[in-house]
């Protein structure tokens, strides 16, 4: 039978027993601070690793975030189930929205994406972040279940729960394809490396160039002279597959008349061995080429991970006539979900504060599609539309675009005018807070979620402000560090109000200190973090 509750959106919590529960009629973005808040308070005393607690809280987010965007008939029944003993931890949650289609074909979709290009660029919904933590997600439709509802199941094993500073360290070996027509050379050979390298033997170089894709060796070990494929045709097959050119790749030969032959080395190849070769030699090459491709994988991998970085640091200038500016930024992975663009004209500055939801590699790319996308409609549109028509046409070009739905974002969208006039429209982002003499109160601005309903019209807040009022623009990740029992609009307004009186960087500083005094004692996650201060003055 189904469960559909009549009353609006009743919570219950229950932490006895290391029991954790917690029912709803219904769910918004909003909802899930309150969640995630009553989670943590109630996974502090169980033990749980920080790491543990906080891939949790990750993958709860993403099945929460995926009922309130995708299923075409909303939930009015959800319920969130944790259990935690000595051995096992079991998260579930329960809904009666519409079911996922052919879960388990997303899923190999998505971490099959996400092994290949590790870019987090998949359109599983949000699978490929919950896979990059859990490995065997259950998921039951309401079709098979005795409830009628569906469950979105995540378990931990024994051993899972420990601290990692308690568990045994696992080295990853490297993968050694290995290829050789003579049997005999094979194995004497795969026998020199068994237990320090994980290696995979193949009596023909066709067999190893098919599945390269698939296995991904760090390094390739082949003779010259096999029939059908030989070593030559095997490399230069190599350097037309992806990743192939940067694979270190070793001759393994008994014609020493070839070590030095110029064709072979304008292959290519990084090194060239001449049978028989002692199980000394042969590991000192290996470990040696191995270092190389890892020190100049994580150069490049370092390289663009900071230009990145840096591109998308968020920023505005320091004023724009008289209105003065001061941001803060935090980035807490690889990347960045957080970023600003702006739109400077003679009248006007009009600018974007957005957060891409996600971590790491994943909210990197993301938040280069979305910066890519904004900066160029800000080129054509920044200067002739307002804030609240510009998220209207932004939500209407993001619906039914496959890459930019897959992705959550919130965002706001502000003008800033030299006569004192600030106008602000919000889709699914944190309120703004005004400083005055006379106290600091909440902007009530507030939207659907880009792309969510396309043809929206979002509501704008024109504000008029007096030589030195201030304005505080921020992300989740900062106004997280606030919430305790939801209540992290009054948490931040008692933080602005009792601020020492101060410019807008004074301002910054302040509210900066404190947050990074708070994000101590967080148990969940990291996220990117941004506040934007802005404070008017005497007009010039």
């Amino acid at each position: 039978m189904r469960i559909t509750p009549t009353e609006t959106a009743p919570v219950k919590t229950d932490f006895s027993a290391r029991q954790f529960k917690h029912v709803r009629s219904s769910l918004a973005y909003d909802d899930m601070h309150l969640i995630r808040d009553e989670l943590t308070e109630f996974l502090q005393p169980c033990g749980i690793a920080r790491t543990h607690a906080g891939n949790l809280l990750l993958a709860l987010t993403e099945i929460l975030s995926n009922l309130v965007k995708h299923p075409l008939r909303k939930a009015d029944y959800i319920e969130i189930r944790l259990s935690v003993s000595g051995a096992h931890l079991d998260l579930e949650v329960l809904d009666n929205s519409t079911s996922f289609a052919d879960f388990n074909a997303k899923c190999e979709s998505a971490l099959s994406r996400l092994q290949a290009a590790e870019t987090g660029a998949e359109s599983g919904y949000g699978l490929g972040i919950i896979l990059a933590v859990h490995k065997r997600p259950q998921y039951t439709c309401q079709d098979l279940s005795a409830d009628q509802l569906n469950h979105f199941r995540i378990l931990y094993s024994a051993g899972a729960l420990q601290s990692p500073e308690t568990l045994p360290p696992q080295k990853i070996k490297n993968r050694i394809f290995l290829v050789d027509d003579d049997p005999i050379s094979l194995q004497i050979h795969q026998r020199m490396l068994d237990g320090l390298y994980d290696v995979i033997a193949f009596s023909r170089a066709g067999d190893a160039l098919g599945a390269f894709t698939h296995h991904q060796p760090d390094l390739i070990i082949s003779d010259l002279t096999m029939p059908v494929m030989d070593g030559i045709a095997l490399r230069k097959s190599l350097a037309e597959v992806d990743g192939g050119n940067t694979t270190p790749f070793i001759f393994l030969s008994g014609n020493t008349d070839n070590e030095n032959n110029p064709y072979i080395s304008h292959l290519g190849v990084d090194d060239y061995l001449c049978k028989p070769v002692t199980r000394e030699r042969l590991h000192t090459v290996l470990a040696r080429l191995l270092h190389r491709s890892q020190q100049l994988r994580s150069s490049v991998q370092g390289q663009f991970s900071h230009d990145i970085t840096e591109l998308l640091k968020p920023s505005l200038p320091e004023n724009h006539g008289p209105w003065k500016f001061v941001t803060r930024h935090m980035v807490a992975d690889a990347g960045g979900g957080d970023f600003i663009l702006h739109h400077q004209t003679q009248t006007s500055m009009m600018g974007v504060l957005a957060d891409v939801m996600g971590h790491g590699k994943q909210a990197k790319f993301f938040s280069c599609a979305y910066a890519g996308y904004l900066r160029s409609m800000f080129r054509m549109y920044a200067g002739t539309l307002d804030a609240v028509h510009f998220l209207k046409y932004l939500s209407q070009s993001i619906d039914g675009d496959p890459l930019l739905e897959s992705m959550i974002m919130t965002c706001q969208c502000f003008q800033f005018l030299p006569e004192g006039i600030m106008k602000v429209a919000s889709a699914g982002h944190p309120c703004p807070v005004i400083l005055r003499p006379q106290g600091a109160e909440m902007i009530d601005v507030m939207g659907p979620l880009l792309g969510l309903a396309g043809d929206h019209a979002y509501d704008m807040k024109s504000v008029r402000f007096n030589p030195g009022d201030k304005i505080l623009f921020m992300t989740d990740g900062f106004m997280e560090a606030f919430d305790r029992c939801g209540l992290a609009a009054q948490e931040l307004l008692k933080q602005v109000s009792t601020a020492p009186a101060a410019s807008a960087a004074g301002l910054a500083d302040h509210l900066w200190q404190e947050f990074h005094k708070r994000l101590k004692k967080q148990l969940t996650n990291r996220d990117d973090a941004t506040i934007i201060v802005a404070e008017y003055g005497e007009k010039a």
